[in-house]
């Protein structure tokens, strides 16, 4: 069977936002299918694969899919937009990257750190 990782390096780097993962709504697949959605997002700042091909990569069923979009957007980690294009209605998902910036207060000042910790502190 093809992969639509046919052209990417095995290398994946992707931009989680921390609320993923401290969110009690989201799952594991959630994740999962968040982090496939940014790496098929890399080139056009969206993904536009179907539910049965990201289904097929994720190892699950389409309807699993179909409720982890739902959550993710319904959560605001995805926006999904349906576009007429070429005489046929494609749907797009967007990923939604909040990357707060702040500073580290280390010795020299100089450091920045483009992530938010106060997760951290959160017990």
């Amino acid at each position: 069977m093809d992969s639509i990782f046919v052209n990417c390096s095995m290398d994946i780097r992707a931009n989680i936002p921390i609320g993923l993962f401290k969110n009690k709504n989201i799952k594991p697949i959630d994740i999962c299918l968040y982090i496939l959605i940014d790496q098929l997002s890399y080139r056009n700042g969206y993904c536009w694969a179907t539910n049965k091909t990201i289904a097929t990569t994720l190892n699950t069923c389409e309807r699993t899919i179909q409720n982890s979009l739902n959550t993710l957007e319904k959560e605001k980690f995805i926006r999904r937009q349906t576009v007429f294009k070429k005489g046929i209605y494609m749907r797009n998902i967007y990923p939604i990257r909040e990357i707060k910036e702040k500073v580290i207060r280390i010795e020299d000042k100089r450091y920045i750190e483009l992530f938010d910790y106060d997760w951290l502190n959160d017990n």
